[in-house]
């Protein structure tokens, strides 16, 4: 028989937690990857486009028969599409009985599956779905206009990308000797044997680290695409520059600043906050360039 200690047992616990919400997300990446909750993603992260956190099927359903423009402005023509398709003529008994029962079906289906919690808000599993449906889909775009990786085969690091060749001198790194090089030096020069003289390094294009901020105008006038084309920049931003050891900061400005991420290497957390954004109020662009200054790092 084992036995633990209350110190033990509660940190097994936390740690067997901690593997069953790292299972979860795992699984809730290859639906998104094995395109199984495509349509739920693009619902959830274009209703956050338009600023809507819950969703009412009874009061959408009374927008769209009332007033169908003003609801194409609530909504966006892109999450309605998601939605209930293409509306002709909404106020037709037989397309209304539809449209009542489609609206009621779709985002019933996001509650069962878990994306929506019992009041019909977006809760954060469907907050991880939207991330995940936003990150694949630019990904994908970016690797379909080779965008990115060309440079897979490229390793960096702080002494910089491999450049040319130059003769070895005292102090150089024994790992940046090219041998191939070397030998290819001492045959052109009748050598039987490797001298010094004969040594060649790889010479280095010394590269510093950069330091990006990401100011994303999250205003009333954002709403809908403009706000959904900003977040895939910010996302591919950042995927590039932390793919290249740089550091990505986040500023979320509206009327004020609204959300502050410090320069990371932490793609997961820029995704994360990335994608919940969502457009309210008026733009205040003069705070959000002095806190943007505010949050670079300070180098001596």
């Amino acid at each position: 028989m084992i036995f633990f200690s209350l110190d033990e047992k509660k940190y097994i616990e936390e740690l067997s937690g901690l593997m069953k919400r790292q299972s979860e997300e795992d699984k809730l990446m290859n639906s998104v990857l094995e395109g199984n909750n495509k349509k739920e993603g693009k619902v959830i992260r274009n209703a956050i486009n338009q600023g809507i956190f819950s969703f009412n099927p009874d009061m959408m359903f009374q927008n769209i028969t009332q007033n169908y423009s003003l609801a194409k402005n609530i909504y966006g023509d892109t999450l309605l599409r998601e939605l209930v398709g293409e509306v002709d003529n909404p106020n037709i008994p037989e397309v209304k009985r539809k449209l009542k029962s489609t609206i009621k079906k779709s985002i019933d289906s996001l509650k069962e599956k878990g994306f929506l919690s019992s009041e019909f808000e977006i809760n954060e599993k469907g907050l991880k779905l939207a991330a995940l449906s936003l990150y694949t889909e630019e990904l994908n775009h970016l690797i379909s206009k080779g965008l990115i990786g060309e440079r897979v085969n490229k390793k960096l690091s702080h002494y910089g990308e491999a450049e040319d060749f130059r003769s070895f001198k005292k102090g150089d790194r024994y790992r940046d000797i090219s041998l191939k090089r070397s030998v290819k030096n001492a045959i052109r020069k009748g050598h039987f044997e490797i001298n010094k003289d004969d040594l060649s390094v790889i010479k280095r294009d010394s590269r510093g680290q950069i330091c990006l901020i990401y100011a994303l105008d999250a205003s009333g006038s954002m709403k809908g695409d403009k706000i959904d084309s900003c977040k895939k920049a910010g996302i591919a931003l950042a995927y590039k520059a932390i793919n290249e050891k740089d550091k990505v900061g986040l500023l979320v400005f509206g009327s004020g600043i609204e959300d502050v991420v410090h320069p990371t290497h932490d793609f997961m957390l820029l995704l994360n906050s990335i994608s919940r954004i969502r457009a309210k109020k008026e733009t205040n662009i003069g705070d959000t360039i002095l806190k943007s200054i505010e949050i670079f790092p300070n180098e001596d």
